[in-house]
């Protein structure tokens, strides 16, 4: 059996992902530098010719009767960049939902494949009510359909628990690793995004209780890097309490945050996997079910 397969089916849907933002990325880019040259016209157009310069926008659809107007929306060349820059954001919300989402699958199937492999990482509920002569003899597909049953809710974080008492170095690379990243509470940090943006539009009520919860969730006390990079991604610079995923000016170059959350989804799961490939090779040391 192919124990790469999760992740390199992960890997293809994340690939699409990061293309999807990057032409996006793009087209905005150029939009926002269409309406910054149009702005240089209008500050030297004659003030008889300002008007020219407001853009209006209709909406209408097709009635039985016929087309039908419902909406105007009238805007200056400063309005228009702001509401350029939120959809942006928008759209990268939402493909942040799509990314934590794929990661979930990569999790039950990952998990699916850890069991299938050796039965003793999974726990007894996990398998149901079946008895062990029953279990000797189930395919992939029984355990890729028990891992999606039993953790339908969260696997990010049951599945997780699970695969860090069955590898102990997991939690030891997740606060300490080459990337200087805190892999558990970057996790915690994207599903609580991700909760949010399904359920509020991506609207960060009171950004002081999501900041507790996040760290309260991750189980880590708060300290200037960590709340650091947690409030990065809700700045002020929009006029809502949105979660900020555009690109941020730097110096002469830019931070995407966006693909900074995607490549520690990647990083996570890339070691994940390594860690479900050494079953196969007897490499791994495994703890006992409880």
């Amino acid at each position: 059996m192919n124990t790469s397969k999760p992740l390199e089916n992960y890997f293809e849907k994340m690939s699409l992902i990061i293309l999807y933002q990057r032409r996006m990325r793009d087209a905005l880019q150029r939009e926002v530098e269409y309406l910054v040259e149009l702005k240089e016209k209008e500050k030297k157009a004659p003030p008889d010719e300002k008007e020219n310069f407001i853009m209006h926008d209709y909406m209408g659809f097709l009635s039985i009767k016929g087309l039908k107007y419902f909406g105007e929306n009238i805007s200056r060349i400063d309005e228009r960049i702001s509401f350029t820059i939120e959809q942006k954001n928008k759209l990268y919300q939402w493909l942040l939902v799509d990314a934590f989402e794929n990661f979930e699958t990569f999790l039950k199937e990952t998990y699916a494949l850890a069991g299938y492999i050796d039965n003793s990482i999974w726990v007894c509920e996990d398998f149901g009510k079946i008895s062990l002569e029953e279990i000797q003899n189930k395919s992939f597909a029984w355990f890729l359909k028990q891992s999606k049953n039993k953790h339908h809710r969260d696997p990010a974080i049951s599945i997780l628990n699970r695969l860090r008492v069955v590898f102990p170095e997991l939690e030891k690379i997740e606060a300490e690793n080459s990337l200087n990243i805190n892999f558990k509470l970057a996790l915690i940090l994207i599903m609580q995004f991700r909760h949010v943006i399904v359920h509020r539009s991506g609207e960060i009520i009171d950004k002081e209780e999501f900041t507790q919860n996040v760290f309260r969730k991750a189980g880590l006390s708060q300290n200037e890097t960590h709340n650091r990079f947690v409030k990065h991604f809700y700045e002020n610079m929009l006029a809502t309490n949105q979660i900020e995923l555009f690109e941020l000016k730097v110096g002469i170059g830019r931070y995407d945050r966006f693909a900074h959350l995607l490549k520690i989804l990647l990083a996570y799961a890339d070691f994940i996997s390594e860690k479900i490939v050494s079953l196969n090779t007897n490499e791994a040391t495994l703890s006992p079910s409880p």
